[in-house]
């Protein structure tokens, strides 16, 4: 035997002995992430509301479950995931944080949460079709970053979802003094779903750091314009509706960006509360109880901006 045989043939044992060390550490990873993963379902009594056909780990800390289907009490709000892959899951007496991305969401005959076809859409009875979609539409993805944490009392949220042909949203929120909200989340779910009102205690101390959201156009503009399912707005109109509301304080920027936004000039838009001093949730909660709020003080508060 040669030299060069015998080393082909050592590298081609090498490598396969490689490959199942590899398979073998991926095996386990995957192993480890479904005790974990079912270990969390059962502990907050959702064991039966997330199933999967099929699911891998690898040692690099990321896991992926296939066919993920959220099962609602009814069919109508029963959900499916074709792609679910989760990078960070860590909980500990300090707090928690998760970070995953998913592929396909659905109803649960496979359609579109966007189209009247889908049983418990997101959108209107009729859906996007009233505006030129059809089922070729495709279907949403998505991506999850929070975390929490008791030491630092603070929650934040990061979320961007992607519906291709219409638009992307992605939603950037921070709030302090959060640690009896987020307990009362975690340990008492079945009480808010009969009584939403048991929230209110919790979210008394609640400071909002920040929020964002933005809008990026895909396409679901162009196609409500030809569908005469939108109105092109004057700058003269949207300032008269502000000042009808009581905003004088950046009306003007705020009409310029929501028009260059709605005639495609520009293809992005962002409202974004940041404000200086972290502000009460409890006080938007209670706007207008007490007649017509300042709008252009909780303007300046809350440092609100529009732009594109």
């Amino acid at each position: 035997m040669s030299n060069t045989t015998k080393i082909v043939g050592a590298v081609a044992v090498l490598a396969a002995v490689g490959y199942g060390a590899y398979y073998f550490m991926n095996q386990k990873a995957n192993d480890v992430m479904v005790e974990k993963v079912n270990a969390y379902l059962v502990k907050n009594n959702l064991q039966d509301k997330v199933k999967w056909e099929k699911s891998e780990a690898s040692v690099a800390g990321t896991a992926s479950f296939y066919n993920v289907t959220l099962v609602g009490d009814n069919p109508d709000e029963t959900l499916k995931i074709q792609q679910l892959n989760v990078t960070d899951f860590n909980e500990s007496e300090d707090g928690g944080s998760v970070a995953l991305n998913f592929t396909g969401l659905s109803d649960h005959q496979g359609k579109s949460l966007f189209l009247g076809t889908a049983a418990g859409g997101v959108a209107t009875e009729e859906g996007l079709e009233s505006i030129g979609y059809d089922q070729s539409l495709p279907l949403l993805n998505g991506e999850v970053k929070s975390s929490y944490s008791k030491k630092a009392n603070d929650l934040n949220n990061w979320v961007k979802l992607n519906q291709e042909q219409v638009f992307d949203v992605t939603f950037d929120l921070k709030a302090l003094d959060t640690n009896n909200l987020v307990d009362t989340l975690l340990e008492k779910q079945d009480q808010i779903e009969d009584d939403p009102g048991a929230l209110i205690a919790p979210l008394t101390p609640v400071k909002l750091s920040k929020l964002e959201i933005a809008f990026e156009d895909k396409g679901v503009l162009a196609k409500a314009k030809a569908s005469g399912g939108a109105e092109e707005i004057k700058l003269e109109e949207c300032q008269f509706g502000l000042a009808m509301m009581g905003v004088s304080e950046k009306a003007n920027d705020i009409c310029q960006s929501v028009i260059d936004f709605s005639n495609g000039t520009k293809k992005t838009i962002a409202f974004k509360a940041n404000p200086a001093q972290p502000y009460p949730v409890i006080n938007l909660m209670e706007l207008g109880q007490g007649g017509m709020p300042d709008v252009n003080k909780l303007i300046e508060e809350l440092n609100v901006t529009i732009t594109n």
